[in-house]
């Protein structure tokens, strides 16, 4: 074999097609009805397609993902923690190579699974573990093929040198867009060629419009002019009418000669109108909604917010369900400990004042604590804001309509004997001290105001925990109140500094209330309580 043959043979070997191979005679691109050629990296020359896919890449990019570790509670709850000790960790949420920060890595995966369909990175051992490194993989360079037992492997070309190498299923993360098969997904450009191809040509034809400018037309004489003198006049003409910077110059014509202009200008061939609407085509096609790419004919003030929510419910969360699923299926080796997630910050769905008022239900409501809030809007924790409000009238039959009892329950109370009668009258009290009488002793005024607050707080904690206990005993909670009461006398008089017949005659109301209605009457004691504790104390100091 001669040393050119050897040179050939090493060449081809390492993965350069052979001189027979189709590949040499197989144009760039594939042709669309416009004639046009062009490949996926060419989709992002459409201004629509790139504006869809930085909105999409650029705001999936921007949430954090992060890796949660499940654990079950001493009830078998399953819940759920952020586990940042566990090395996968800072490679999801924070650098995943190298060289990539989390945001590069993440805009990449979503441009090159929304353009080519898959998105593909080499996971590479090392001092993090079995995944140490990822690193992205050019969807161009990558030959998925299957293997016995439904296997994958992949042949990977090395761009620079042309080799060819193998990479087993677990040594690739995969995340398909829209598949026809559940595994790989398909290019764009193989379901809407022609949507793409329609927003290159019109851009095109924008372009080469402004550019000839006023040399669209026919320049006309009757003389015979030899070849030269025609191809000189026509190169003259375009250089002294063509392009913006010679628009609308005066034109002066002599030896009988005339200009004819033809064809179709701008406005005739509804040029605008047509690149809007594959604007609109492109949008829909990526599931963005078109005010996200400048379109706002159909948007107001009163829908924005919603288009907001209907774009992380409708185009962000496939695409975070989708991530999430592979990285628990190719990088987490216990996925039924760890899993990830990314985090939707409520600032992407929703503006000041309906976060505001989510946020206050959610607190008020007791299913999240004033200091996830704090996380949520990028604050520090504060002390003392872990625990979840529990109001009174949310607790479990509080305040609701009560079911039927059994004879004998505490739920709900036979009042006269009869079902909703109100709910006998408190100890008669004076009303609420008025300001006038606060004036006197602003000092005094705030030191009752506090030790009432601990005593309403007291004795409200403990009555609704007494009736949660005894819920189907009502001789234990008959017994319950006639001791708790008795010792919260002698409490009541010496933090109000009352006399101890008053606080007892407080008490008795209080347990009478209760014996008679259950817990439905202390519904309201988190407002009125305080309020009728300090009056008791202020009345007799006046």
């Amino acid at each position: 074999m001669g040393v050119l043959a050897q040179q050939m043979e090493r060449i081809f070997s390492a993965g350069t097609p052979a001189p027979g191979d189709d590949y040499w005679y197989r144009p760039y691109g594939t042709a669309s009805a416009t004639g046009l050629r062009f490949a996926e990296a060419d989709v992002l020359k459409a201004s629509a397609a790139l504006a869809c896919v930085r909105v999409l890449s650029e705001s999936v990019a921007a949430l954090p993902c992060v890796l949660y570790r499940r654990e079950r509670d001493a009830q078998g709850r399953v819940l759920k923690s952020r586990d940042p000790e566990q090395p996968l960790y800072s490679i999801l949420h924070d650098r995943p190579n190298d060289l990539m920060s989390a945001f590069d890595f993440w805009q990449l995966a979503i441009v090159f699974a929304a353009l080519w369909g898959t998105f593909y990175a080499e996971i590479q051992p090392g001092a993090r573990g079995f995944v140490d490194q990822l690193w992205p993989l050019h969807p161009d360079t990558v030959k998925p093929e299957w293997l016995p037992g439904r296997r994958l492997r992949y042949k990977v070309r090395d761009p620079a040198t042309g080799g060819e190498r193998i990479l087993l299923q677990e040594e690739v993360l995969r995340i398909p867009g829209l598949s026809l098969d559940g595994l790989i997904g398909q290019p764009v450009l193989a379901l809407v060629r022609e949507t793409i191809a329609l927003a290159l040509a019109a851009e095109g034809y924008a372009a080469r419009l402004f550019r000839q400018g006023s040399t669209l037309g026919i320049l006309s004489t009757e003389q015979v002019l030899p070849a030269e003198q025609r191809k000189a006049l026509e190169e003259s003409w375009a250089t002294a009418r063509a392009g913006v910077e010679n628009a609308h110059k005066t034109a002066f014509l002599d030896r009988g000669f005339k200009w004819q202009p033809i064809g179709l200008d701008a406005e005739k061939t509804q040029l605008q109108a047509v690149r809007k609407e594959q604007a609109i085509e492109i949008a829909r096609v990526f599931r963005v909604q078109p005010a996200k790419i400048g379109i706002y004919d159909q948007s107001t003030r009163a829908n924005v917010e919603q288009q907001a929510l209907e774009f992380v419910q409708d185009t962000l969360a496939p695409w975070l369900k989708r991530i999430a699923q592979a990285v628990s299926r190719d990088l987490i080796a216990a996925p039924e400990t760890w899993f990830a997630e990314f985090l939707v910050d409520a600032r992407m769905w929703a503006d000041g004042a309906a976060r505001s008022a989510f946020y206050t239900g959610a607190i008020l409501n007791g299913w999240m604590t004033r200091n996830e809030v704090r996380v949520l809007e990028n604050l520090n924790p504060l002390d003392g804001l872990d625990e979840p409000l529990s109001p009174l009238n949310m607790r479990q039959g509080a305040n609701a309509p009560q079911p039927a009892r059994e004879p004998g329950t505490v739920a709900q109370m036979d009042v006269a004997e009869g079902m909703g009668a109100p709910a006998p009258a408190p100890m008669a009290v004076s009303a609420p001290i008025q300001p006038s009488m606060l004036a006197e002793s602003t000092r005094m005024h705030a030191v009752v105001r506090a030790a009432a607050e601990r005593l309403a707080r007291r004795e409200i904690a403990a009555v609704a925990k007494a009736a949660e206990r005894h819920a189907q005993d009502l001789p234990g909670w008959h017994a319950w109140l006639e001791t708790f009461y008795a010792e919260h006398a002698v409490l009541v008089a010496e933090a109000l500094a009352i006399e101890p017949g008053r606080a007892r005659r407080y008490c008795d109301s209080q347990q009478a209330a209760l014996r008679e209605q259950g817990l439905i009457a202390s519904a309201a004691w988190e407002r009125t309580l305080p309020d009728t504790l300090a009056a008791l104390a202020l009345e007799e100091a006046a």
